[in-house]
């Protein structure tokens, strides 16, 4: 080979040796500048045989808003408990704004057994208060006896073992029912009648000197 055909052909050759190398070097530093997804997850769909990705995008979902601790939930499937009771809104009467003990609400006008735990809504239950011309009594009581199995007589009437009877104010008393189920109606003879599941509840988590707070 003659000496200037040498020297053409190493020219030729370094020169294609920088090319790519150049080639090379801006590959690496588009790889390293591109944007990198952080979002995304990847996954494959078979489409006539070949397997083609796709771009998933993973959504953030926001959480749900809190849901208030709820203290007392029914297991026995037979209950009047009130699921939304939370949503209740109420006011403390002022004998009771510093008591660290469990306490009892009952609205007539709603048909509700509210029960507290010092300031904080812990529970509530459909009764069934006194009908009219034998109304409840209104007002703020404290439970005076209790008895898990009592005779309870109205007008003719005998109850011999009604469960769970805790009375707060002369025969009135709040009680298990266990001879009807209308419960969100007006039904009885002065007394508040629950649901004996949810009766059993409240009697072992009362005692004598529970305040009953009745009203509209």
């Amino acid at each position: 080979m003659k000496k200037g055909n040498s020297i053409l052909f190493m020219a030729r050759r370094f020169s294609g040796q920088f090319a790519v190398g150049g080639i090379l070097l801006l590959i690496l530093i588009l790889l390293l500048t591109s944007p990198v997804e952080t979002n995304r997850q990847t996954t494959s769909v078979k489409t006539n045989g070949q397997t083609t990705p796709q771009i998933i995008p993973i959504v953030s979902v926001p959480q749900q808003t809190a849901q208030p601790t709820i203290e007392f939930i029914p297991t026995p499937s037979d209950s009047e408990f009130v699921p939304n009771f939370y949503l209740h809104k109420y006011t403390i009467p002022q004998q009771l704004v510093n008591s660290e003990e469990y306490w009892i609400e009952v609205v007539l006008a709603e048909q509700v057994l509210y029960v507290y735990n010092g300031n904080k809504l812990i529970t509530g239950f459909r009764i069934s208060s006194g009908k009219a011309g034998t109304e409840t009594i209104t007002g703020l009581f404290k439970i005076y006896a209790l008895y898990e199995s009592y005779p309870i007589w109205w007008a003719g009437v005998s109850y011999p073992d009604t469960p769970y009877v805790m009375f707060f104010h002369g025969d009135y008393a709040i009680h298990g029912a266990y001879w009807h189920d209308d419960f969100g109606t007006p039904v009885s003879h002065g007394c508040v009648n629950m649901n004996v599941n949810d009766a059993e509840w409240l009697y072992g988590n009362v005692g004598k000197g529970t305040y009953v707070y009745i009203h509209q």
